[in-house]
């Protein structure tokens, strides 16, 4: 901004093509914006939006028009972080990047996530048109009705079975030890001999269904008699090859196929408990297996380019942004990196010790072989992180270069991935990623 006289906009786009990572938060760049101000009286314009409104909108995607930012910034000096609380009552959306500090306090911190998200939503459909959809798999959520009276005894034998199955692990996980304690009570040799075979399968075989029981038992909790059911609505294509990241169905599909409670190419009405995950009816039959899935809230772009049959290419809306950002933080999050960092360390100072309390110099080939161990793994943390951050601002590149239609797909440029297959999210949207819930943009965890 000072060497070549650019706009602060400007100035921070073009250091974006060089480091996409950089985000300077709306605070800072309140004072860049009066550093612009002091370098360029004269360049504002009437009319024209400011270099501040044009970074909000664009880059730190504040879902407003440009104009109300403007009008705001306006009225408050450029002050940044109150114009935006202005515009949305006095909270700023999580959907907003380049907040530094979103914490007013813990005890009502996740009732404001709340409102900011709900009142996010609004300003969606009031600005761009976007809107959410919630998915159990390749399924949309259509409606919520009440559980019922057969839904409900469903749940109730699946908590029976359960029960069932978690005393039945108890019983093979315990039962070595009461065994054990009978044998040496009555001091009998054949009891003894049947305790130690006990000990040797019983725990193997009753850990699994003792940990499944009381898991399911867990989640079945929460279904109450006056529990509502949301019925979802879609159809799962065939498993075939994709030339592109993500195949033809998600994980929660895929175990629907494989339980054999769904067919492939055929249009299905699920019945599922929100809160847990439970699937207990399809096509209006009840669904003896306990199978289920997590459920997804992904962004919906219903008119514009999306539609246009002719259209090849569209941007991302704001909510479709900041979804890609979680699933970027889901791709490029990971423990290998600083776990070899720290097995490079725990190895060094193991042999150090170990050459200090030995008497004698160690061997040549030791030495070697130590260094060689502690220098591949720092080289695997390295080329992880590398690989991590490369990944990472591809995807970064994607977000501000939008889509691009292939047959009747809505590809990411540079990453390949599928956004949209016929009207539909793609896998990796499906499974962990989207906008999570409303509160905090994470879905419950479901495990079966």
């Amino acid at each position: 901004m000072r060497s070549q006289r650019r706009s602060f906009f400007d100035a921070v786009t073009h250091v974006r093509t060089k480091r996409p990572a950089i985000l300077p938060n709306i605070g800072f760049a309140s004072q860049l914006q009066a550093l612009e101000h002091t370098l360029r009286p004269d360049a504002g314009a009437p009319g024209v939006p400011s270099s501040l409104a044009r970074y909000l909108r664009a880059v730190c995607c504040v879902p407003a028009e440009v104009d109300v930012i403007q009008d705001m910034l306006e009225r408050h000096h450029h002050d940044a972080p109150t114009a935006i609380r202005a515009i949305f009552g006095g909270e700023i959306p999580r959907v907003v990047q380049g907040v530094r500090d979103r914490r007013t306090g813990r005890r009502n911190h996740r009732e404001s996530r709340l409102r900011a998200s709900a009142r996010f939503r609004s300003w969606m459909t009031d600005t761009d048109g976007s809107m959410t959809d919630r998915w159990m798999g390749v399924f949309r959520s259509m409606e919520r009705e009440p559980i019922g009276e057969a839904r409900y005894a469903r749940a109730q034998a699946h908590k029976r079975r359960s029960l069932a199955l978690a005393l039945v692990g108890l019983v093979l996980v315990a039962g070595p030890s009461i065994l054990t304690a009978v044998a040496v009570v009555l001091d009998s040799t054949r009891l003894i001999a049947y305790a130690l075979l006990a000990w040797i399968g019983g725990p193997v075989l009753g850990a699994g269904p003792l940990h499944s029981g009381l898991k399911r038992l867990q989640h079945l909790r929460g279904i109450q008699p006056d529990s509502e059911v949301e019925v979802f609505v879609g159809a799962a294509t065939a498993p075939g090859f994709r030339s592109t990241p993500g195949g033809a169905n998600d994980r929660t599909t895929g175990r629907l196929l494989s339980a054999r409670v769904i067919e492939e190419a055929r249009t299905h009405r699920l019945v599922v408990h929100p809160e847990t995950g439970l699937l207990l009816e399809v096509d209006g039959a009840l669904v003896k297996e306990f199978v289920g899935g997590d459920m997804t809230i992904t962004a919906r772009v219903p008119g514009g380019s999306a539609k246009d049959p002719a259209a090849t290419a569209r941007l991302l809306s704001v909510l479709e942004k900041h979804e890609l950002r979680h699933i970027t933080h889901r791709l490029t999050r990971g423990t290998w990196g600083p776990l070899l960092g720290a097995a490079s360390a725990a190895t060094a100072v193991v042999f150090l010790l170990r050459t200090i309390t030995s008497d004698g110099d160690p061997e040549p080939h030791v030495v070697v072989a130590v260094v060689t161990v502690c220098v591949l793994l720092l080289i695997a943390a390295a080329v992880d992180r590398w690989y991590r951050r490369r990944r990472r601002a591809t995807l970064q590149r994607d977000g501000e270069a939008g889509l691009h239609r292939t047959d009747d797909r809505w590809l990411l440029p540079e990453s390949g991935i599928c956004w949209e297959e016929n009207g539909r999210p793609g896998p990796l949207r499906l499974v962990g990623g989207g906008l999570g819930s409303e509160a905090d943009g994470r879905t419950r965890p479901v495990m079966f």
